[in-house]
């Protein structure tokens, strides 16, 4: 035997199922505790789980083991030396080495795990699966060992006397293909046995193994032979465990543990063999014992059996095994029942036999407890019983009489015949295969052609299921196919067999069944044509069969057919055969009789008699061939047959003795008859006679038939409890900690009760109360206790009671000291608050501690008031710096940008007249150089305004296309004078609209271009937007800004964004700037949750890149569908009636100038004053509106236009501000005041006509 496995290997030796229910948890840890952890195999337990309990099995189990236990999931990889249990509320399956999980269908159908993993192994392993059935109810396992035995598996079974439950291991036995029945502990050993063997040596190896287990039942011989000798029956027909488990039972009784001095104590003890033998035969039923299979009974057999039976034809039921009769008084309730409803008014007799004399005087009594009704409904309790007491009915005398009770032995005893049906259920389970193979070919034989056989849940029909057709699987119901004669040995004496080794595992008896239908009729055919004519007829002179012609036999009668062959043979014949079979019965020879004249005596032709004998030893039966042969006297007759030859002489009888030879034969048939007749009345009374024995019953039956009730309602139930009853242990573990913990820790503790009663508590409050021991049970309100407000304790302890919330207070003792009163809440699993904790934890130090502090803190608090009051002048200080800056700058950038609109004004109304080539030049230089410095005051602005954190975002929609498309048109121009290439790489699939602040992503991407040109020469600039992360409602996208200018160095990587920092202090002064763009940039950027960063090259130029998060709205449309190209939009000159309100008269000059060359039609006025009086004229198309004006300034006067009336001519004009002021608060407040537009010097010829053009357009 190998021992010397490897847990390391891939894939396990055997995979052994293990079927457990009720009572299943002891075996299991039985099991386990005697397998080795390296056993190379793989276990997986299956049982019953309940749905509405989690399963502890393996914490349970990893006490027995030190195997590695898993819970299995969904495509578990089977491994060496591991156990596996099944999840709840599921079926488990095997394939490829991997445990598969399917949901458990809901509803109340028949559900079998065990079936379905053990069938599912069989398939995946083969001769390498093992199928362990323990205890349990029902008969979960028992179809699913039966494809591991066919598929070369090993199959172990355990004992029906050490199961708590034996449902389960007796179904398993009764398919008779267990290989092993062992105790759970001796289990192990003899898988590890069976493994290490070849396939070979394995079912050798199975037989030694089987006999170490049933080696000591040949000691159950005497006590055979006692019980066998008293009472006429041979228990060794019954399954070894059974018997031997209910003989062990006795001898614990007494406190033997040897076999034989039991058997002594049989031999002398007359009343304890009968007490083993009433134990023996003990039987468990009940009325209506499986409702189901009685009600489909009921329902689909009873109507057709009653259908195919004449009203005056009797019927015939056979309750073997009836025990105390329950079983018999529920067939002739639903008899009764079917006859009523088809008006039957036959007879209805039903034998119901047992080999228990005692119990069968209870059934003949027919008086059943309340309790043993319980399955009879109150219509038939009314209708078929009589009340006798208050706790007992009886049997009505109409059932009473359908019913003869009589002692029967099923395997020695002779059975009924002409049976319309038999029922036999969970009988059978109790006897060997062999045993169980013979009394169903009995009842096979007991039966008419489609009688029914009903048996009970657990048991099957063997080698004889062809002989009967299935009715109802489930009911166990069955019609007899065939009307075959099955022989089997039936007439062994058990008394003349010798106790061997083998006495308990009978040699399976030699059983034939009779040929089929077609080769029945070719027989037939065979002898019609080829046999001579005769006739075949039994001991009891009834013809059998008739071959070929045989008119010359026969006589034709008129009246009553009689099957006698003197009766039907023609009276020339009939002493001849007569005497010919008298002859031949009595030598057990053949007879030819000779020289027989047959017609009037002048025929001439003479016939022989042939009676030839065809003995069957074996049966004990004769049949004889009768054939009439013409004389052939000169035919030497075979030496090789045994025939006696006799001569008729040719005197003929005379006549007058023929005559009396006939009386006397019709004298002799009517002395059969009332022969016959007086059989039947002995018949009658002797059934009478067996009535009257029913008087032999025992009733120990009730608590039998009480705890199988039980264990089979509680199944699931007493899994559960078996879980607990460990778990309770590790709980009173768990509270022996508890207490030690209360006992240990200082913080005062108490338990109270809804009632206020004290529950419990721990030694630490005895310092605040005065507890004894004796005091649990008694109401707090009664107890003493050191606290300064004690009526106080009893209103918080009633607040928690009623709220359910936690309460924590400071307390203060009557002593001086201080605690932590903590109350909480404890609550049942219904939600109820069934009372408090009540917690003291002594804080006096603490509170000794905080005064120390809160002095300490004074102190502190004090200097930090002087400390702040220095701080909070010296921040003062600074916002009114930072005020006064931002109202400097503000105010700067108002003076510097008027002036300068006048300037740039008139540079491009110098640009429109007739200059030379140096001329332009120089007016370019001076555009170039207040451009520059409007930048200058723009960053300035900027970067002020978020210093001062004043720049908020704008969450509007917007289309990323229009936003880029802007950007670029501003930045065309320098691109095309540098002649520098362009390229736009856009992600596919960005959306089209984004919800954020287009204005500041404007700004960040024409900061960055606006670098990227001014360092380029030579070359291309690069623009590629793409999605970094996106979710429903936002995405994340990153802008790249690639040159091929001068670069950056790797050390100015960080410090590029720091305000006023350029990467070289000559390029200040080569290409300008303040240093503030990239720092303001980063600025915006942080705002729209990105970052920015760069990567570059000296002499690769730079790539700058920064990201950006917007919302996404309902619109999911791609940009790439809608981007358009960066075009020139021109718009038609149209002569609008323009109204100018501006104080500045150079800008006011030049305002005018340029409209009038744009075509429009323009009135200029000093003041917010004038303009409403010109509006109040006139009709005015458009106003631009200064918003800093003497007298009234333009808000005012854009307020008061905006409360023209709806017939005023100039209502709802559009005015827009020019002004100075290029803040975005400014901007707001000037929309805000009606304002359709804004426009910030200095102003361009261009930006004036767009803004009419772009006013106009919409």
């Amino acid at each position: 035997m190998t021992t010397n496995r490897s847990s390391n290997r891939r894939k396990p030796s055997f995979i052994v199922g293990i079927g457990a229910s009720a009572g299943g948890l002891s075996a299991l840890e039985k099991f386990f505790d005697n397998m080795p952890p390296d056993n190379g195999m793989a276990f997986v337990v299956i049982q019953h789980l309940s749905p509405d309990f989690k399963s502890l099995m393996d914490d349970l189990l990893s006490r027995h083991t030190s195997m590695t236990i898993h819970r299995v999931t969904n495509g578990t990889i089977l491994r060496p030396d591991s156990i596996y249990l099944i999840p709840s509320k599921s079926h488990m399956t095997v394939s490829g080495g991997k445990l598969y999980l399917t949901a458990r269908e809901p509803g109340q159908h028949l559900d079998l795990p065990i079936d379905v993993f053990f069938r599912s192994v069989a398939k995946d392993a083969g001769a390498r699966a093992i199928g362990v059935i323990l205890s349990g109810t029902g008969s979960d396992g028992s179809r699913g060992i039966v494809d591991i035995h066919n598929a070369g598996g090993l199959v172990l079974v355990q004992t029906t006397d050490s199961a708590q439950f034996d449902g389960m291991p007796r179904s398993a036995l009764a398919t008779g293909i267990c290989d092993l029945m062992l105790d759970p502990e001796r289990m192990p050993l003899a898988i590890l046995k069976y493994s290490g063997f070849s396939p070979a040596e394995r079912k050798l190896e199975l037989s030694k193994i089987s006999m170490e287990g049933t080696q000591e039942e040949g000691g159950y011989r005497p006590i055979f032979s006692l019980l066998r000798s008293q009472y006429n029956l041979d228990f060794s027909r019954y399954k070894p465990p059974t018997v031997g488990r209910r003989i062990q039972r006795r001898m614990n009784t007494l406190n033997l543990s040897d076999i034989h001095d039991y058997a002594a104590v049989l031999a002398k003890d007359p009343e304890e063999l009968d007490t083993l033998y009433r134990d023996l035969l003990i039987g468990v039923t009940e009325f209506f014992r499986d409702s189901k299979a009685f009600e489909q009974l009921a329902k689909t057999v009873l109507p057709d059996l009653f259908r195919e039976r004449p009203d005056e034809e009797d019927i015939r039921i056979w309750s073997a095994g009836c025990a105390t009769g329950e079983e018999a008084y529920s067939l002739a309730i639903i008899f009764t029942e079917q006859a009523e409803l088809v008006n039957y008014r036959g007879t209805i007799t039903i034998f119901a036999t047992d080999a228990h004399r005692n119990s069968l005087e209870f059934a003949s009594h027919g008086v059943y407890s309340k309790n043993r009704l319980k399955n009879v409904s109150p219509e038939r309790l009314l209708r078929f019983f009589v009340k006798q007491s208050e706790e007992s009915y009886r049997i009505c005398t109409e059932l009473r009489k359908m019913i003869v009770f009589a002692p029967h032995n099923l395997i020695s005893d002779p059975p009924f015949t002409r049976m319309d049906m038999i029922s036999c259920r969970n009988l059978l389970i109790y006897l060997q295969p062999e045993a169980q193979e013979k009394v169903i070919s009995l009842f096979h034989f007991a039966l008419k052609l489609h009688g029914i056989f009903f048996m009970g849940s657990s048991e099957g029909l063997g080698k004889l299921a062809t002989e009967f057709e299935t009715i109802d699987s489930s009911g166990k119901i069955f019609r007899k196919a065939r009307d075959l004669k099955i022989s089997l040995d039936m007439n062994v004496d058990p008394s003349q067999q010798k106790f061997t080794a083998s006495a308990v595992v009978q040699t399976p008896h030699r059983m034939t069944i009779s040929m089929d239908r077609q080769l029945v009729h070719d027989y037939d055919f065979l002898l019609k044509e080829y046999m001579p004519s005769g006739l075949l007829i039994n001991e009891r002179r009834q013809i059998l069969h008739c071959f070929g012609d045989t008119s010359n036999l026969l006589r034709q009668h008129e009246g009553r057919y009689e099957n006698d062959v003197l009766f039907l043979i023609t009276d020339e014949l009939k002493i001849p055969l007569s005497t010919s079979l008298h002859r031949a019965a009595k030598s057990n020879t053949s007879v030819v009789t000779t020289n027989i004249q047959l017609g009037d005596s002048s025929s001439e032709r003479r016939y022989d008699l042939h009676v030839e004998c065809i003995p069957d030893e074996k049966a004990g039966v004769t049949h004889y061939f009768v054939s009439l042969r013409q004389s052939q006297s000169q035919r030497p007759v075979p030496a090789s047959v045994n025939r006696e030859i006799v001569h008729i002489p040719e005197t003929p009888i005379p006549e007058h003795y023929q005559q009396r030879i006939i009386d006397l034969e019709q004298e002799l048939q009517a002395t059969k008859e009332s022969l016959q007749t007086a059989i039947e009345e002995l018949q009658t009374s002797n059934e009478e006679l067996q009535a009257t024995n029913e008087e032999l019953l025992a009733s120990n039956e009730e608590l039998q038939s009480t705890n199988e009730e039980l264990h089979s309602v509680n199944e699931e139930l007493y899994t559960v409890n078996s879980e607990f009853e460990l778990k309770n242990k590790e709980l009173k573990q768990l509270n022996q900690d508890h207490e030690n913990l209360l006992a240990s820790i200082q913080i005062g503790t108490v338990y109270l009760d809804a009632a206020l009663a004290i529950r419990k508590f721990n030694p630490a409050i005895e310092r605040f109360f005065k507890l004894l021991p004796q005091d649990i049970g008694r109401p707090i309100d009664h107890i003493a206790y050191h606290l300064a407000n004690q009526r106080e304790m009893l209103e918080d302890v009633r607040q928690v009671l009623k709220n359910g919330q936690t309460l924590e207070k400071e307390e203060l003792t009557t002593d001086g000291q201080w605690l932590l009163k903590r109350v909480l809440p404890f609550w049942a699993e219904t939600g109820v608050i069934e009372g408090v904790v009540i917690t003291f934890t002594d804080i006096t130090r603490i509170k000794q501690a905080e005064q120390s502090i809160m002095v300490l803190n004074q102190e502190l608090e004090k200097k930090v008031e002087q400390r702040t009051l220095e701080l909070q002048k010296a921040k003062e200080t600074a916002d009114k710096a930072n005020i006064t800056k931002s109202l400097f700058l503000a105010n700067m950038s108002h003076e510097i940008r008027t002036p300068m609109a006048g300037i740039f004004g008139m540079i491009e109304l110098l640009q429109t007249t007739r200059l030379d080539n140096e001329q332009l030049q120089y007016l370019e230089t001076m555009q170039r150089a207040g451009e520059s410095l409007l930048l200058i005051i723009d960053d300035i602005l900027d970067f002020s305004k978020i210093e001062a954190g004043k720049v908020e975002l704008l969450k509007e929609r917007f289309k990323i296309a229009d936003t880029i498309q802007e950007t670029l048109k501003i930045h065309q121009p320098r691109i095309a004078a540098k002649s520098l290439s362009f390229e736009l790489s856009l992600d596919e699939s960005l959306p089209d609209t984004l919800v954020g602040d287009s204005l500041r992503l404007k700004q960040v991407l024409s900061n960055i271009l606006s670098n990227a040109i001014k360092f380029t020469e030579t070359g291309k600039i690069t623009l590629a937007i793409k999605s970094l992360t996106r979710t429903e409602d936002t995405i994340t996208l990153q802008f790249s800004i690639t040159d091929t200018g001068i670069g950056i160095p790797a050390d100015m990587k960080l410090a590029i964004f720091e305000p006023f920092t350029q990467a070289d202090n000559t390029i200040s002064r080569r290409f300008g700037g303040t240093g503030l763009g990239l720092a303001i940039c980063k600025k915006l950027v942080d705002l729209m949750g990105g970052r920015i960063w760069l990567e570059e090259s000296s002499s690769l130029g730079t790539s700058v890149h920064f990201s950006a998060i917007f919302a996404i709205p309902q619109e999911k449309r791609l940009l790439a569908e809608h981007f358009l190209p960066v075009a020139n939009e021109a718009f038609p000159e149209s002569s609008l009636r323009i109204l100018v309100a501006e104080d500045d008269a150079i800008n006011r000059d030049i305002f005018v100038r340029i409209l009038i060359k744009k075509g429009y039609a323009p009135v200029a006025v000093t003041n917010g004053r004038e303009a409403l009086e010109h509006l109040n004229r006139e009709k005015f198309d458009l106003v631009f509106m200064d918003a800093s004006m003497p007298e009234v300034d333009g808000v005012t006067a854009t307020k008061l236009i905006r409360q023209f009336p709806e017939n005023h001519p100039n209502f709802n004009i559009p005015v827009i501000a020019i002004t100075a002021h290029a803040l975005e608060e400014d901007r707001q407040r000037f929309i805000e005041s009606g304002m359709t537009e804004v426009l910030t010097k200095p102003f361009s010829i261009k930006t004036i006509t767009e803004a009419i053009n772009q006013l106009f357009a919409s």
